[in-house]
């Protein structure tokens, strides 16, 4: 797959509360199981010992509520155009907002998780513009895009995920970053930033980005 492909996924043309969104949301706490997605972006935040964190597409909070048993005394706000779940940690902050229109507060450190593909170069120019200037550091997971996990997807077939989930599946594969793609329409520039990213045998593109210390 030589070039990122953009189409709309089902799941978010549907109400948060239809049965096969929930079905389907059920499925992705699975796959970021199975993928390690979440165990990857703990243990990188706990290397930062960050002490604030911006999630952006937050979600249904579940990476949230993971942070909080980790790391209970982290100041935690999410982003996301869904409401506040009900279940979120007291303490965590959540703002309903629009990440192309509308600045974010400052924070030692910005996570995304399956978020940043939804999103093509010029909206991640944008997004790029408002993380350089709010945060110092930037832990990212998305998908790689190689034919090899559209197959491996397949395989989650026997574990029976539902069928919305199996179409967002391979468009969120298509939509994947490779090499410098994300880096750059960020405009994250060395060498006021180091990177660090790399691909799992999984299909996970991870992303490190820190600015240096004279940045």
């Amino acid at each position: 797959m030589k070039q990122r492909q953009l189409e709309p996924e089902l799941l978010d043309s549907l109400p948060h509360d239809d049965p096969g969104a929930i079905r389907s949301r059920a499925d992705l706490r699975l796959i970021n199981h199975v993928m390690g997605n979440y165990r990857w972006i703990e243990a990188e935040v706990i290397r930062r010992h960050a002490k604030s964190i911006i999630e952006i597409g937050a979600g249904c909070g579940t990476l949230a509520k993971r942070l909080r048993h980790r790391l209970p005394r982290i100041h935690y706000t999410g982003i996301d155009l869904a409401p506040r779940p009900a279940d979120l940690p007291s303490p965590y902050q959540w703002l309903q907002q629009d990440l192309l229109t509308s600045p974010y507060p400052p924070a030692d450190m910005v996570i995304a998780n399956l978020f940043l593909h939804h999103f093509d170069s010029q909206q991640l120019h944008v997004i790029g513009e408002r993380l350089r200037a709010s945060c110092r550091h930037l832990i990212v997971n998305e998908p790689a895009r190689r034919s090899l996990h559209l197959y491996q997807g397949k395989l989650l077939n026997l574990l029976g995920i539902h069928p919305i989930t199996r179409h967002d599946m391979a468009i969120s594969i298509r939509a994947g970053f490779l090499e410098q793609e994300l880096v750059c329409d960020l405009g994250l520039k060395r060498p006021a930033w180091t990177i660090h990213q790399h691909c799992s045998w999984l299909g996970a593109y991870r992303l490190i980005a820190s600015k240096t210390p004279e940045s």
